[in-house]
């Protein structure tokens, strides 16, 4: 779990830079992450940081290369999305208020994309959905932000639906799981 938030924070300040000079990794230039290497001295090491970014070259989220003579680091398009999806799932950990709403991700993918089934499950729970069926999930906020992403990634239009509900039989449970009781 620490290494995902170190690469989160690495992912993201290399996008927010645009461009990272690689001696912002460096042993004596470790202010960039001021704020963590104060609150805990095992993030002083900046061998954490250049594994960090060894991480997420191998994951094809930035690339190294020169700029005016001097090495750094870019963020890739898939880095941009990953990014993304650190952003949301943040933002949808129950970020606002119950609306009475229920938001429904209906999906019917081939037997032949199984994999891409499977990564679609995986994503929506890790974005918090809650299953009601193997290809039925339910949220209680607006999502979706999350749903033009997942289609986006999965490269699926019309196999993947979205509907919003007023109520859901036998919803009591489904509340309980949410915390909206």
């Amino acid at each position: 779990m620490e290494r995902v938030k170190i690469q989160q924070l690495v992912l993201a300040t290399v996008a927010f830079a645009g461009i990272l000079a690689i001696t912002a990794v460096a042993p004596n230039t470790l202010q960039a992450f001021a704020f963590l290497t104060k609150r805990h001295r095992r993030y002083q090491s900046p061998a954490l940081y250049r594994d960090a970014l060894s991480r997420l070259k191998e994951r094809g989220f930035i690339e190294f290369g020169t700029h005016r003579g001097a090495s750094v680091v870019c963020i890739t398009l898939m880095g941009k999305r990953e990014l993304l999806r650190y952003q949301l799932r943040e933002k949808s950990i129950r970020s606002v208020k119950w609306d009475g709403k229920w938001r429904m991700v209906i999906f019917d993918i081939y037997e032949y994309k199984r994999q891409t089934r499977n990564r679609m499950r995986h994503d929506l729970l890790s974005f918090g959905f809650q299953r009601l069926q193997n290809s039925v999930w339910v949220y209680p906020y607006p999502c979706e932000d999350i749903i033009a992403l997942l289609k986006a990634d999965h490269r699926i239009g019309k196999e993947l639906l979205h509907v919003t509900a007023d109520t859901i039989e036998n919803d009591r449970w489904l509340k309980h799981h949410f915390g909206l009781v």
